[in-house]
């Protein structure tokens, strides 16, 4: 049965896949520091100093989507949806 915990945990997990498969690389050396919010379902994402400014612009391109949002170069961050 599908929760919403079980919904959750499938944002973390992908989020977590996308970032340490394909963009830690590609953003660790110009953006430590700032947020990136993933699109779980499609992989595209936004980087910005402001989480809310990245979560702005990619909720813009897929409304309703599950985004996962991490701190560059950090393990936590603390927001997910």
């Amino acid at each position: 049965m599908d929760t919403p915990q079980n919904h959750l945990d499938h944002i973390v997990s992908e989020g977590t896949r996308i970032y340490n498969e394909r963009l830690r690389v590609l953003l660790e050396p110009l953006h430590l520091g700032e947020f990136v919010v993933i699109d779980v379902q499609t992989g595209a994402y936004e980087v910005d100093p402001d989480q809310m400014a990245a979560a702005d612009r990619a909720e813009a391109k897929n409304p309703g989507a599950s985004f996962y949002a991490a701190k560059i170069g950090l393990r936590t961050l603390g927001r997910i949806g």
